[in-house]
């Protein structure tokens, strides 16, 4: 598999897939590959899916958002991460090392403007050769 620059989406919830699907293809972020279920995506991050960006809903039935970001560090550690979340009160801290977002009024355009802000950074490994 092996393809980077690619976004990786994972959210249980197929109404909100969708609608994100729909709103980054229509601001012309197409490279995105959509997950419903952590373990899953799990599995095909260690099998070779070597993602740029990964954005994870935090409540979903088999695995935390949070969880399933620090498994996926521990694999490609330049991994970007952004967590959403429905609720407001999933606050950051230090063992939280991922930002996040609330699912709201503007969530998608603001998602969009995540992304891109991530997606226009050199890699660590470009700045380095600077």
């Amino acid at each position: 598999m092996n393809i980077k620059n690619r976004i990786v989406f994972i959210d249980d919830d197929e109404g909100n897939s969708l609608l994100v699907e729909v709103w980054l293809t229509n601001a012309g972020i197409s490279n995105v590959t959509y997950f419903r279920d952590p373990l899953i995506t799990l599995e095909n991050i260690k099998k070779g899916l070597q993602p740029k960006m990964v954005i994870s809903d935090y409540n979903m039935p088999t695995m935390n958002g949070v969880d399933l970001l620090n498994e996926i560090k521990k694999v490609y550690p330049e991994t970007k991460t952004l967590i959403v979340s429905a609720t407001s009160q999933l606050q950051w801290h230090p063992q939280q090392p991922h930002p996040i977002l609330v699912k709201g009024i503007n969530y998608l355009d603001n998602l969009v403007a995540a992304i891109k802000k991530e997606l226009e950074q050199p890699d660590a490994l470009a700045r380095s050769n600077c």
